[in-house]
């Protein structure tokens, strides 16, 4: 293992990289906002510390509330530079504050509103006798999923995909 200057060097890289985003060794480091990785190089660890942070970065943190790291980060700066940068740990229960009446909650009806309809076309499904009508319910109920899916960016991006990749064997790409 290389020597602590070495380690100092490579973190001082890897905030750099942190700071613009782009390739760290194999990786591709995304850009972090507010400051946190400014112009300041990394702090020099001794071998016992290099240790304790090998131990830690060994552990699993997954069932730790992050508003605690956000806790202790914001407390670890000085208060003048935490204004000066604003850098200010936000809560997932404010953040809600705004992704629920912005975001969720126009989704929740307008996901009820697909229910609904999908819940009379299901029952047009089972009342129908013949195939064919069973066959255009299960059409209209694919195509009220698929309008709901298509205005969702994550659907949008992964229907946009798989149109590209199915496009040169599907029968309708012709037309």
């Amino acid at each position: 293992m290389g020597s602590t200057e070495q380690l100092t060097d490579r973190f001082t890289e890897l905030f750099a990289k942190m700071r613009t985003g782009g390739a760290f060794g194999f990786e591709r480091i995304p850009w972090f906002n507010g400051g946190l990785f400014d112009q300041a190089p990394a702090l020099p660890l001794t071998s016992s510390e290099v240790g304790v942070l090998i131990m830690a970065a060994g552990q699993d943190w997954s069932q730790v509330e992050p508003a605690i790291f956000g806790t202790l980060f914001e407390r670890s700066l000085d208060p003048t530079k935490r204004a000066q940068i604003g850098a200010h740990y936000t809560s997932r229960e404010d953040i809600m504050l705004v992704v629920d009446p912005v975001i969720m909650a126009p989704l929740r009806r307008e996901w009820a509103g697909v229910q609904a309809e999908v819940d009379k076309l299901l029952e047009r499904r089972r009342a129908a006798t013949t195939k064919p009508t069973r066959t255009k319910a299960d059409t209209a109920i694919g195509a009220a999923l698929q309008a709901t899916c298509t205005g969702c960016r994550p659907c949008a991006s992964s229907t946009r995909l798989a149109g590209r990749a199915t496009s040169s064997t599907s029968p309708s790409s012709s037309s």
